[in-house]
């Protein structure tokens, strides 16, 4: 399941545009679709690869800046993937005038990565903190297991598993919140 979301300040509105007033852009579109496109209020799209999320959010994000007027910039549209948003600003890149295209598209870690680099001095944070990829976080663990004296508890023969292990323990250790200390407790 792909989850995808897009919120937008809309002021109060009928939840739907009445069929006879639904702009030619949007005739392509099956009921649903429809349906969330021109929806009054923010949307949390839920749904399989291949069911047209971005299609729905692309035209909502049209839709909201031709026909509710709003700004492009109080529009942000967020998916997993760097694909995904990447697709969703060419179309809107597409389906919009140039002076129109200020709408935020992003991932959620980017976007997350924006918010903490912005307010990095309040949160305590240095600014210039660096973002690790999957294969970056691979090589720190190998680093750092194979450089402490844990033949007894590696499993032999098998590099990527062991670093696999590490990742998953650290990646459940941060799903329940536990800080380092509570880990390393727990480790022993």
């Amino acid at each position: 399941m792909f989850l995808t979301a897009v919120c937008s300040i809309i002021p109060a509105m009928p939840k739907t545009v009445p069929k006879k007033k639904i702009p030619e852009y949007l005739l392509g579109l099956n009921p649903e679709q429809l349906s969330a496109v021109t929806a009054g209020q923010e949307l949390l799209i839920i749904a399989g690869a291949g069911t047209g999320k971005t299609t729905v959010i692309t035209k909502r994000i049209e839709y909201l800046v031709k026909e509710r007027k709003l700004e492009p910039d109080s529009i942000l549209a967020l998916t997993f993937t760097e694909k995904a948003a990447r697709e969703m600003q060419e179309r809107l890149d597409a389906q919009l005038p140039l002076s129109f295209n200020e709408a935020r598209v992003s991932t959620f870690h980017g976007f997350c990565e924006q918010i903490i680099r912005r307010y990095a001095l309040e949160l305590g944070v240095d600014a210039g903190f660096r973002v690790m990829n999957e294969a970056r976080q691979r090589m720190l663990i190998a680093k750092v297991i194979y450089g402490l004296p844990l033949e007894y508890f590696l499993l032999r023969g098998t590099h990527y598993g062991n670093i696999a292990a590490v990742s998953r323990a650290i990646s459940a250790a941060k799903d329940q919140r536990m800080g380092w200390e509570d880990f390393a407790r727990r480790a022993e």
